[in-house]
């Protein structure tokens, strides 16, 4: 019986032992961890409202939002877009939550290339770790092509036509009147000439 007993502390000690250990480590985990739903490829694409590669030219934020989240705000030099007629654009802007345990992509680095997964929200175009985003590796360029074609080559926005505003009371002046002071002064001028040639033959 005697035997038994300090084996039988050593067995509780070790159980206390293991549940304190467990205690730290749930509780040093983050308590809001980033939970993404486990989406395929295609249905990534299907739910993006655009899909293009580029890379990161600046970086800027977190700055708050209207409701008062912190977001970055990331500029891209497009590619190749793959989904998205009016995102064929030559600089694009992705903004997302500055905040890696709610999805936010918090980690991308300028002149890095990736790929975009976005959504629209209004004006915005925004992306997060769950949607798709990530770095543009090869494997992933490749299955994306699979699926979607070799996509299309950005293009500048065509210039606009000028566009002329007439301004009340300026009403453009006649020919005529517009023409009346050059000849005053040629006529002025040819007078001057006559004088000074009657001047002039009727010296001795």
């Amino acid at each position: 019986m005697q035997s038994s007993l300090p084996k039988l502390l050593t067995g509780r000690f070790l159980v206390v032992l293991f549940v304190g250990l467990l205690t730290v480590v749930v509780t040093e985990a983050p308590a809001h961890a980033c939970r993404c739903r486990d989406l395929s490829l295609p249905q990534k694409v299907n739910a993006a409202d655009g899909i293009f590669s580029g890379t990161v030219s600046m970086a800027s934020g977190p700055t708050a939002s209207g409701n008062k989240r912190q977001m970055m705000s990331y500029d891209v030099k497009v590619d190749r877009v793959y989904k998205g007629d009016d995102l064929v654009l030559p600089v694009l802007t992705v903004k997302s939550i500055a905040n890696e345990s709610a999805c936010g992509l918090t980690g991308m680095a300028a002149d890095s290339r990736y790929l975009f997964f976005v959504r629209r929200h209004g004006d915005n175009l925004l992306a997060n770790s769950c949607g798709g985003t990530g770095p543009a590796t090869t494997a992933k360029t490749q299955k994306l092509v699979a699926l979607r074609g070799q996509g299309q080559t950005p293009t500048p926005p065509a210039p606009e036509e000028p566009v002329f505003t007439p301004v009340d009371g300026a009403d453009p002046l006649p020919l005529a009147r517009l023409a009346a002071p050059g000849a005053a002064l040629l006529l002025l001028g040819l007078l001057g000439l006559a004088v000074f040639g009657v001047l002039g033959r009727s010296r001795p």
